[in-house]
């Protein structure tokens, strides 16, 4: 009674005041949970990265994943490297060559070789991998002092300009400044075209006599060293590899939030929860040195320690004591760079390992900066050809799916089962198998005028371990309606004003009403925060927008609780973004009996990014799985859902999609469909709630 008596004598400004501040307070909360919940799931990919790895060799399976998420699909078309070295003169002893070479078809590469002058051909060759030096004439230019050693001292050297900082430049840092998410959706990342790159250098180097391709080692720092370690990963042609300030661990990453500082070269979509670790496990037993300064911004000292000792772990088990000795770490007090103690010690690794017969001439801790020269010797082209497919290579590199029309319903009924298998299997692998039922608290909220017009409730849904999310409801008074409960999903761009529900009044006559805000709605985000967001995400295999698929699942599973007798069953609703979360919430979950889509994005090229998923459909595909249960739109959709219309309509499920101009008359039609369609599903447990769905039986 103090409450209401205390409401009754405050002025309403002070009221509207104070439950913005608790609605501002509980988004906030509810954003650093969700936060904390992705740095546990990075956390837990760190220590959970060795569990598929036995005693003896690597399972093929984790190698092929790696190239699989970096992209790797180019097998087919790999032939002899066609390239053309030029050579420039010099009295230094060595032979410098600059090399042009298509590592696909118009994907140039520039490089410079350099081979010594004298007897003992065929020679070693340390490959080197370079970093972010910003310079017209190719990133090249800038690591001379660090490269330069090994052509005075017989050994053949391949320095490789990176696609982003080379001279014909391409996309590098597509997520981290450009918000281009079409590349989550595709899986793409400019690691893969920096290891095919390289895969495709030591093709050529194993073609020159003058080259052993069997002793051949990779270096590189900062982004050279994120490369140098998937190279070696992917090729088994490395004999031994050298990374410098670029060794993590995913969990270290997300708990300091570094990740905002990473380049799209450093993570791959991580659809199979791999670590460092586990690509040392792929280089093991060659031998891996590891160079770490303590205070590294970006590399910090904890992160590369941990990593560390895994890697140790994983050349234990697959090599045994003796394999301990081929992996090091070497630590010096330094930042982002590479100090003479690096530079030496890489140069010993490499004499040791590629060249043990003369490692007792070699000067490892020579200075060679006297000797390097000026940046315009060391360019391969004169200008930058026009139709290189350096400048597009993100949209073509990774294969995407091209789904076609079923010609059936037979077909479009196997078509569907491998998408929603390949779903599982990718964009979903993170989804728990077995996920307990949500818990709902009643929780405080404002009404404002909501209560002229029904019975108001707020909720607080816990859809993961400490994860809320928050929930609107408005029922008719009195006689409830029969059929489903509508739960309309908001999008980032509509959830942050309350009260937002003039367009859901006129549905109160056809069913109660919900308003769901998953995690990340509720506050308006930057660019850059909702950037960190997402990329953080992307460590332990999610997206923003599978989490937010997921939250409206675990709510409609939450809603279809008993009430008062009834078994009630959900209709789902969304606009723009929100309307991709609730599709694809409905494959999920059996408990959504349809869903209605609102200004939906014409493909995941322009829609919320769910990791990989373009690789297994788009979609207008997509929105056919959801039959037979009824898809509905808002006014007329993209003219990509044409090919949605036609699916359904071969499959023998053309009654089951339409348009209306308003999301009343959508409502009502889709009523109409599940009161004709089978009963609810049985009461739900925690056996098949968190299992991809989307199977007939859950209209």
């Amino acid at each position: 009674m103090t409450g209401a008596w205390l409401a009754r004598l405050t002025p309403a400004p002070v009221l509207s005041a104070v439950a913005v501040a608790r609605r501002s307070a509980g988004a906030r909360l509810r954003e650093r949970r969700a936060l904390r919940r992705l740095v546990r799931e990075a956390e837990a990919v760190t220590e959970h990265c060795l569990d598929r790895l036995p005693d003896g060799p690597a399972p093929a399976v984790l190698r092929d994943e790696l190239r699989w998420m970096l992209g790797i699909h180019a097998e087919a078309l790999r032939a002899g490297v066609s390239a053309v070295a030029t050579a420039v003169g010099g009295d230094e002893p060595y032979r410098l060559e600059r090399v042009v070479f298509e590592s696909l078809p118009g994907l140039v590469v520039t490089a410079n070789l350099y081979i010594p002058v004298g007897a003992g051909a065929p020679w070693p060759c340390v490959v080197y991998l370079c970093g972010h030096w910003p310079s017209a004439d190719g990133a090249k230019t800038g690591y001379q002092d660090r490269y330069l050693w090994y052509p005075r001292n017989g050994f053949a050297l391949l320095v490789i300009d990176p696609l982003g900082y080379g001279e014909i430049s391409g996309l590098h840092r597509g997520t981290h400044d450009l918000s281009m998410w079409s590349w989550f959706s595709r899986g793409y990342t400019p690691a893969g075209v920096e290891a095919w790159n390289g895969i495709r250098a030591i093709d050529y180097l194993t073609s020159r006599p003058e080259i052993d391709g069997g002793r051949i080692g990779v270096t590189g720092i900062s982004g050279g060293g994120a490369s140098s370690w998937y190279l070696a990963a992917v090729d088994e042609r490395i004999s031994a590899v050298a990374p410098s300030c670029s060794t993590y661990s995913i969990g270290n990453q997300a708990r300091r939030r570094l990740v905002r500082e990473q380049c799209d070269c450093v993570f791959p979509p991580n659809v199979h929860q791999f670590d460092l670790p586990t690509v040392a496990s792929l280089i093991a037993p060659r031998p891996l040195l590891m160079l770490g300064g303590t205070q590294d911004p970006i590399f910090p000292p904890d992160g590369f320690r941990t990593t560390y000792r895994l890697a140790k772990e994983a050349y234990r088990r697959i090599g045994g004591e003796p394999a301990l000795e081929k992996v090091r770490l070497i630590e010096a007090r330094c930042g982002h760079e590479d100090p003479p103690l690096f530079l030496q010690s890489t140069r010993e690794w490499m004499a040791r390992w590629l060249a043990p017969s003369a490692r007792g001439d070699r000067r490892a801790g020579e200075e060679t900066t006297k000797a390097s020269r000026p940046p315009g010797e060391l360019r391969c082209l004169d200008r930058p050809p026009d139709d290189a497919l350096n400048y597009s290579v993100h949209e073509s590199f990774v294969a995407v799916a091209e789904p076609g029309l079923p010609a059936d319903a037979a077909s479009w009924a196997v078509r569907r089962a491998r998408v929603l298998d390949e779903l599982r299997r990718t964009v979903f692998r993170w989804i728990p198998e077995l996920a307990s039922v949500p818990r709902g608290v009643p929780a405080w909220e404002s009404a404002y005028y909501a209560r002229t017009f029904g019975a108001f409730e707020a909720w607080s849904v816990e859809t993961e371990e400490a994860v809320t999310v928050r929930v609107l409801g408005l029922r008719r008074r009195g006689t409830r309606p029969e059929g489903p409960r509508l739960l309309v999903v908001r999008s980032r761009d509509e959830g942050w004003q309350f009260p937002d529900l003039e367009p859901l009044l006129p549905i109160l006559g056809l069913a109660d009403v919900f308003i769901l805000y998953p995690r990340f709605v509720e506050k308006v985000l930057s660019p850059a925060r909702y950037a960190e967001i997402e990329r953080t995400a992307a460590l332990s295999g999610r997206t923003v927008a599978a989490l937010q698929s997921w939250d409206t699942c675990q709510v409609a599973r939450w809603l279809a609780r008993d009430d008062g007798g009834v078994r009630r069953r959900t209709l789902v609703a969304g606009r723009r973004d929100a309307a991709v979360v609730a599709l694809y919430a409905a494959i999920l979950t059996g408990e959504v009996a349809g869903v209605v889509m609102a200004e939906p994005p014409p493909s995941h090229r322009q829609g919320p990014p769910l990791l990989t998923v373009l690789r297994t459909t788009d979609l207008w595909e997509a929105a056919s799985l959801l039959a037979p249960r009824p898809l509905g739109f808002v006014g007329e959709p993209p003219a990509d859902y044409r090919l949605t219309v036609d699916a359904l309509g071969r499959a023998g499920h053309g009654r089951r999609v339409a348009s209306r101009r308003s999301l009343f008359e959508v409502v009502a039609w889709a009523r109409r469909e599940i009161q004709d369609a089978a009963p609810a599903p049985a009461r739900d447990d925690a056996t098949s709630g968190g299992r991809l769905e989307g199977a007939p039986e859950a209209r």
